[in-house]
């Protein structure tokens, strides 16, 4: 195990993969690093870190200026992926293109199971009786 990337897929070394996804041509996996790696599907399988810095966090940004605290769950949709940072209670997106990390769902760290849009899904401990309802 590691945190190597390299132009032959064979020479780079993760720090446990937890997900996975693909568009058919890059495959993105979550790594225990707090990184997302892209792995060119052509040989020599190409790895690179697209998105993390792999300082434990959440903090939105363009590739390796974003943290992540417990990346999981990745699936590719619509040109974007998605991905649950489960530790932090947050639903996220990197845009492949642009290199963006977005939170979309939830409150860093603030886990509950109030519907709400974006940062407003919240703890439902924080909300009076009458909002439960």
């Amino acid at each position: 195990s590691g945190d190597v990337d390299d132009p032959v897929g064979l020479n780079a070394r993760f720090g446990g993969i937890e997900a996975i996804t693909t568009d058919g041509t890059t495959l993105w996996a979550s790594d225990g690093n707090r990184k997302i790696k892209a792995i060119d599907l052509s040989p020599p399988y190409a790895v690179n870190t697209v998105a993390g810095s792999g300082v434990q966090g959440v903090m939105d940004g363009n590739g390796t200026n974003a943290q992540f605290d417990d990346l999981r769950g990745l699936t590719y949709y619509n040109g974007k992926v998605y991905l649950l940072d489960g530790a932090a209670a947050v639903l996220r997106v990197f845009d492949p293109v642009s290199g963006d990390v977005t939170t979309l769902a939830g409150q860093p760290y603030v886990a509950g199971t109030l519907d709400g849009v974006g940062s407003a899904a919240a703890d439902m401990e924080e909300h009076g009786e009458e909002e439960r309802c």
